[in-house]
C-alpha cells in the first residue's frame, strides 16, 4: 500500500489542522519541490464547528529566541512556554522587517534569496516564521525551531545579526478547550487578538465499516484525511510511543497481522480484504492511520506480494 502524506499541523500559518487553517483563512507560502499535498478528500464529518469569540491571553505565552547550537551550528531558535489555563496545539509567530532595515541589510540572506528567487520589490516583503507544532499543556516548554524565510522548507536564518533585522508582526494560536479547537490571532503593532470565529470539534471519527474495522485512536485531537468506501485515513496528534505501542497491540487484538517489525514507525498490517497503515512521526508526535478495502484482485496481488517477500526473507 502507498503511504500518503497527510498535511501536519505545522504546513499551515495557524493551525492545528488544514480545518484551521481554513477557519482563519491563511495560506503558508511551500517550495513547489516539497511533496507535502493536502488529501484528496476530506469528510463531512471532521466538520463539527461552532460559532466562538474566545481568546487566550497572549502575554502569557512566554516567547523567545535565542542562540542555541543545533547539530553543531549556533542558530536563532524560538520556544515557549505556556502559561495559560489551556493546552495550546499550534504557535505560529511571523515577524516582518524593521523600518530600518535596508536593501543592504538583506544582503546577508543573499544565498536563500537566490536560491528562492526573491528580488526587487519582493525583497521589501520579505518574512520570517517560527513555529511550535507540538501540543504545550499548562506550565510546559516546547519549541527548539528554528525560524524559517519566507516561510520556506529548508531555507533558515542562520545567526542573530540576521534576527537582529526583525520584529514580530503576528501570531497566530490554536489551543484545546473543552473538546474544541479555537484559534485566534494576535497583532503586535496594535496589541490586539482578534478569535477565528468559529471552533471545530477536536475529535473526530467515521461510523464506515472501515471505521468499525479498525481500533479508535485514543487521543484528544483527530483530523480525518479521507472517508469513502475504500479508504478511511485519519491522524492523531499528540501521540506518545506509549500510546504508538498501545495502538499496535489493539490492532493484534482485533486479529490483524504484519511481517514488519512492531518497533517500526511505519508498520504495514493486513486480515482479510483490508490492509493497514500505521506510521508514526516521533518529532511531531502524530499516529496517522490508513485502513483501505482490497479488490479481489488486489487482495491476490497483496498475498503474492507477501509470498514473495518471505521466500526471500
Amino acid at each position: 500500500m502507498k503511504k500518503q502524506l497527510i498535511i501536519s499541523i505545522s504546513a499551515t500559518i495557524c493551525a492545528v489542522s488544514m480545518l484551521i487553517c481554513t477557519l482563519s483563512g491563511c495560506n503558508s507560502k511551500t517550495d513547489e519541490s516539497t511533496d507535502t499535498k493536502k488529501s484528496s478528500s476530506v469528510s463531512e464529518s471532521s466538520k463539527s464547528e461552532k460559532s466562538s469569540d474566545k481568546t487566550i491571553d497572549f502575554s502569557k505565552l512566554d516567547w523567545k529566541v535565542e542562540e542555541e547550537i543545533i547539530d553543531g551550528k549556533r542558530l536563532p531558535i524560538f520556544s515557549y512556554t505556556n502559561n495559560t489555563d489551556v493546552t495550546i496545539c499550534d504557535f505560529v509567530l511571523v515577524f516582518k522587517q524593521k523600518e530600518t532595515t535596508t536593501r543592504q541589510d538583506l544582503s546577508v540572506f543573499k544565498e536563500a534569496t537566490d536560491a528562492l528567487e526573491i528580488s526587487g520589490d519582493a525583497l521589501d516583503k520579505l518574512d520570517f516564521t517560527a513555529s511550535c507544532k507540538l501540543f504545550t499543556k499548562p506550565g510546559e516548554t516546547n519549541g527548539n525551531d528554528t525560524i524559517a524565510i519566507d516561510n520556506r522548507i529548508g531555507y533558515r536564518v542562520t545567526d542573530m545579526k540576521q534576527y537582529a533585522l526583525m520584529e514580530p508582526d503576528y501570531a497566530t494560536i490554536a489551543f484545546l478547550d473543552g473538546g474544541y479547537i479555537y484559534g485566534m490571532n494576535y497583532d503586535f503593532k496594535n496589541d490586539k487578538s482578534t478569535p477565528v470565529k468559529k471552533a471545530v470539534e477536536a475529535y473526530n471519527w467515521t461510523d464506515s465499516e472501515l471505521g468499525k474495522a479498525i481500533p479508535k485512536l485514543e487521543c484528544e485531537v483527530t483530523r480525518i484525511g479521507m472517508d469513502d468506501e475504500e479508504t478511511f485515513s485519519v491522524t492523531g496528534y499528540d501521540f506518545s510511543e506509549e500510546m504508538r505501542e498501545a495502538y499496535i497491540n489493539a490492532c493484534i487484538d482485533m486479529g490483524y497481522k504484519t511481517d514488519d517489525k512492531l518497533t517500526d514507525t511505519y508498520v504495514d498490517f493486513y486480515k482479510g480484504n483490508y490492509e493497514v497503515d500505521v506510521d508514526y512521526y516521533e518529532k511531531n508526535k502524530e499516529l496517522q492511520i490508513r485502513i483501505e478495502k482490497l479488490t479481489e484482485s488486489e487482495l491476490k496481488e497483496a498475498e503474492s506480494s507477501r509470498q514473495e517477500s518471505s521466500k526471500l526473507s
